[in-house]
């Protein structure tokens, strides 16, 4: 296997950059801030919403099977325990904090919700949970076959036209182990490295079409994700100055940081910024996206040189 992978920092980092530009959209329209601006803050919520977190899970499940291919269940197990970890220790920070700020922040929170973390998810921190269930699955479910896909890929398509199952966040598992495994296959046969810039154009269309006749419902909520999120694993394979940009690079390298940190500063300069009545949409984005890169960067940096404060990004030694 080829030990050099060029594009996934820069790939995870600008991804990470739609995730956090996605929860400084969703706190806007939730709160009905910037009425004037409606219009396009919705359309473009729901552009990366339709396929930002499965391109998420694609890259995970890159990095899963191109680093733990050929792991022991012990390392895997070790790595999934300090996932589950950090959401357990984040969301239920977020829990006080949503619930010692009731009233200034969109969503209602009390105390007793942090019980029932172990079976219901809270946003951001969904993703840790259903990527502790992955790591897990994708172990017993190696090596991977033709069959194998195609049933990920119908339990898939099932998750989509079935009624949703919060419990055990079983339908977001349902949904995303698909991309988590075609990242794997990805990684695995190292297609990324047989991508061609002469795909994007096509890719591009085809994308387009789907995107504009899609009800975001059923099959074709899989078909967006699934074509929006190839032509953007593309264009990051094939364009290197677009990959070489340092802040995708920084952003990938501090890519969990980010992740862990990042809505407490977009939340928080949201109420900020609405205290002393600033009524600019783009002065919020501005001070959310650069708060929210910056700060946990640096929270990182400062934790990594204490061995007890380290324990908040890296709880369980792999």
């Amino acid at each position: 296997m080829d030990n050099r992978v060029d594009w996934i920092d820069s790939a995870k980092g600008f991804t990470m950059l739609l995730v956090i530009l996605g929860h400084c959209l969703n706190g806007y329209l939730r709160a009905g801030m910037f009425q004037s601006h409606t219009t396009w803050m919705q359309w473009l919520y729901n552009f990366l919403y339709s396929f930002h977190m499965p391109l998420f899970f694609l890259l995970s499940g890159f990095l899963y099977y191109y680093s733990y291919h050929d792991a022991s269940f012990e390392k895997i197990k070790n790595k999934a325990l300090s996932l589950i970890a950090l959401y357990f220790t984040y969301s239920v920070v977020q829990c006080f904090i949503q619930a010692a700020m009731a009233g200034k922040i969109n969503r209602h929170v009390s105390l007793s919700d942090i019980f029932t973390l172990p079976f219901y998810t809270v946003p951001p921190y969904w993703y840790l949970y259903v990527l502790f269930f992955l790591y897990i699955i994708s172990f017993y479910l190696k090596p991977i076959s033709m069959y194998k896909f195609t049933a990920i890929f119908l339990v898939c398509i099932a998750s989509t036209e079935f009624p949703k199952i919060n419990l055990f966040a079983i339908s977001s598992i349902a949904f995303h182990l698909m991309y988590f495994t075609l990242g794997g296959v990805i990684a695995l046969f190292r297609i990324d490295l047989r991508f061609k810039k002469t795909y994007l154009l096509p890719l591009l269309v085809i994308s387009v079409l789907i995107y504009s006749f899609s009800t975001q419902q059923g099959v074709s909520r899989v078909l967006v994700a699934t074509s929006l999120s190839s032509l953007y694993l593309i264009f990051f394979c094939t364009i290197e100055n677009f990959r070489d940009v340092k802040l995708f690079k920084l952003c990938g390298k501090y890519c969990l940081a980010i992740y862990l940190i990042h809505t407490y500063l977009t939340a928080g300069t949201r109420v900020f910024l609405k205290h002393f009545q600033c009524n600019s949409v783009f002065i919020y984005l501005a001070i959310g996206m650069i708060s929210g890169i910056f700060v946990p960067i640096l929270v990182y940096k400062i934790c990594k040189k204490n061995k007890y404060l380290g324990l908040l990004f890296n709880p369980v030694k792999n």
